[in-house]
């Protein structure tokens, strides 16, 4: 019992170091979410946007956690990893630039696919932003986007320990016919309303002769 002292006090001196990488970690975490979602709002609305500070935000939490690989996997930490994720497939996309690696990233694969996921729900929202404005031609690529991204997804098709993906494709699938439909309702639309200008032009011809 005479070290009893000694092995407790290094014990607590391990933990408070551990709480305080977590706390750092936390913090650096909803930067990187709340920084994101700002970006993918920006490019909803056409804005340039610039993804330096949330790599450098990124490459801060990689290395508050290097040594504690408990927390790198986090719940957390990955989450920051997945929209970190999101906002560069869907500007890499948009901008015609090959997707981001997650190597380099230096995010986990999970992350990634996750990411991907949840990208896909985004490219609905460009979709339908598309078919507002009446561009059927932009709605249809973008629809062919998701579609890519989901074909992959299903490659990956592993248990719920390894990736847990399998929620994410339900959900993408879902959203794919979802964006199909109103794809083709638009198309219809778009082809009454093209006709009744052909009837329209047509009557007024008579009516002037």
């Amino acid at each position: 019992m005479k070290n009893l002292k000694n092995i407790t006090e290094k014990i607590m001196r391990s933990l408070e170091e551990k709480d305080a990488v977590r706390e750092e970690a936390l913090k650096t975490s909803r930067n990187i979410i709340r920084r994101c979602g700002e970006a993918i709002q920006a490019m909803h609305r056409g804005e340039k946007t610039d993804f330096s500070d949330i790599k450098n935000e990124t490459k801060k939490l990689i290395k508050t956690v290097r040594n504690h690989p408990d927390l790198y996997y986090s719940g957390f930490v990955e989450n920051a990893f997945q929209e970190l994720c999101e906002a560069g497939i869907i500007t890499s996309v948009i901008e015609n630039r090959n997707l981001p690696d997650p190597d380099k990233l230096g995010v986990t694969y999970t992350s990634y696919l996750l990411g991907m996921g949840d990208a896909i729900g985004e490219f609905r929202r460009c979709a339908l932003d598309a078919l507002m404005e009446g561009d059927i031609e932009k709605a249809k690529w973008y629809i062919d986007v998701m579609e890519k991204l989901y074909s992959v997804l299903m490659k990956f098709d592993l248990p719920t320990g390894v990736v847990s993906i399998r929620k994410k494709r339900d959900v993408a699938r879902t959203l794919i016919e979802k964006t199909r439909g109103e794809l083709v309702v638009a198309m219809r639309e778009k082809g009454l309303e093209e006709k009744m200008d052909m009837l329209t032009k047509k009557y007024r011809k008579l009516f002037m002769q």
